[in-house]
């Protein structure tokens, strides 16, 4: 897999998309193909636990209650990682301190050996040559560049608004149907 340099989508009121209200996106390959990206910060109601043991898993009790996330609306039974594991063989670095995994294995050895310091994303988001480009060019995203902090140590209920604040932007200042003022 070919990591292009990774930037965040921070998706604005006036998207319209309900996939993606209020999301963060972490765009990890974008080239003449198209684009693809995970939600960072769409909890779902399933939990790593009930994951693992529908999945017959192991799951240290530490990470049982902890959300699985809806990484977007594209092949929902495809799962990925975002970790900070270097000893993890099957990696792909995505910046300094963020990797990004796709194999069960790594699943496994996470779950099972109870490390905190990931997200397991359920499905991605996807686009197909140049239509990010043109949601782009319709203001419907705010472009940042990605750091680790915002994937794996802001809380997903704080990312969207934490990043805005980092931009000096105020929330509320993206009025529904107005854009910023």
């Amino acid at each position: 897999m070919t990591v292009a340099k990774p930037i965040l989508l921070v998706a604005v009121p006036q998207l319209g998309d309900p996939n993606f209200f209020h999301s963060v996106v972490l765009i990890f390959q974008h080239d003449a193909q198209g684009a693809m990206g995970l939600a960072i910060n769409r909890p779902t109601p399933l939990t790593l636990g009930e994951f693992a043991r529908s999945q017959e898993l192991v799951c240290r009790d530490n990470l049982a209650a902890k959300p699985v996330y809806q990484g977007g609306p594209v092949e929902l039974e495809r799962g990925w990682l975002l970790h900070a594991d270097a000893s993890v063989a099957e990696r792909h670095e995505i910046l300094p301190d963020l990797f990004l995994s796709a194999g069960s294995e790594t699943l496994r050895l996470l779950l099972q050996e109870g490390r905190a310091d990931f997200r397991f994303l359920l499905g991605y988001a996807g686009w197909g040559p140049g239509q990010l480009e043109d949601e782009m060019k319709e203001g419907a995203w705010i472009t940042v560049d990605a750091e680790a902090r915002y994937v794996l140590t802001t809380p997903a209920s704080q990312a969207w608004d934490r990043i805005l604040f980092d931009l000096g932007i105020d929330p509320a200042s993206l009025a529904l149907g107005r854009g910023l003022h």
